[in-house]
């Protein structure tokens, strides 16, 4: 028995890991955003999953669905990225609603950085830099989060 069974060609068994791994990604999201413990800490552990995630995919998997897709499987992509804009929009008006957010910060920049992050993570100038995709990845979050200057009055 092989997995052309339940799969007509292996766009669709790429296609079907996306989804799956988006639906289990956005599950494991809203369980620490919706946690009660401070927002740091909710972006600590966003940072860890991150991580998590990258360390279940290899850089060729990370190359292969960023460079290489064919047509149902960037569509596939591209309704997922809309979903989570929706998501993260959400999200980041309403932390900065209660102030775990600087006002001054439109929501849509921190999309456009997040968005464009995917090149950087693709980039092979980039990614020599570290060892891993997990390094690169908490690198790039915690610059992200916390961006260059030392984070006063908190834990470093």
């Amino acid at each position: 028995m092989t997995c052309y069974k339940y799969f007509s060609n292996k766009t669709a068994i790429a296609k079907y890991l996306i989804e799956d791994l988006f639906e289990a990604g956005v599950k494991a999201y809203k369980e620490i955003h919706n946690s009660d413990i401070p927002y740091e800490e909710k972006v600590k552990k966003l940072v860890e999953l991150k991580m998590s995630n990258a360390h279940e995919m290899s850089q060729e998997l990370l190359d292969d669905i960023y460079k290489y897709q064919d047509e149902e499987l960037s569509e596939t992509i591209e309704n997922i990225k809309k979903k989570m804009i929706v998501i993260y929009l959400d999200d980041i008006r309403e932390a900065q609603k209660v102030g775990e957010i600087r006002n001054d910060v439109k929501p849509e920049f921190m999309l456009y950085f997040l968005n464009n992050l995917t090149e950087m993570l693709t980039d092979q100038r980039v990614v020599e830099i570290y060892q891993n995709p997990e390094q690169m990845i908490a690198e790039v979050m915690n610059f992200f989060f916390y961006g260059i200057m030392p984070r006063k009055n908190r834990k470093q």
